[in-house]
């Protein structure tokens, strides 16, 4: 494999469509989470953190923040790249047969991996599995 990819992981379809069955439920968790945290107003989102105003009077960190980043975790060693935390947006690197690397991408709500795009297009630049 070629050593100037930007990931070391990279999925077939059929692995990256395993990856996704095996940890759906956490990319449900972490929706959820993120959803909790914007509820009771809690920023988590790179540079919007201000840790003053998001650390409860005792010190701490809300209980969903704390299982969010575990989640996180998770999904990292999964080797799913986490693209949209309250859309549940994840992407998984692939290399296409002409050596170029890519992301498979998949959004909570729908049914399975249907999507691929270039490392430079994201989301918006989502084309059919099938033109792989």
């Amino acid at each position: 494999m070629k050593s100037d990819y930007l990931h070391e992981k990279h999925f077939s379809v059929a692995e990256a469509l395993q990856t996704l069955y095996i940890n759906h439920s956490l990319i449900e968790k972490m929706q959820y989470l993120a959803k909790t945290l914007d509820r009771l107003g809690f920023d988590f989102r790179p540079g919007n953190f201000d840790v003053d105003s998001a650390v409860k009077e005792n010190g701490t960190y809300p209980r969903e923040y704390e299982l969010l980043i575990q989640v996180l975790v998770k999904l990292g060693e999964a080797g799913i790249i986490v693209k949209g935390i309250e859309h549940g947006l994840v992407d998984f690197p692939h290399v296409r047969a002409n050596g170029e690397e890519v992301y498979l991408c998949y959004q909570l709500g729908e049914e399975s991996i249907h999507f691929w795009h270039s490392l430079e297009s994201g989301y918006s630049g989502r084309k059919p599995l099938d033109e792989i």
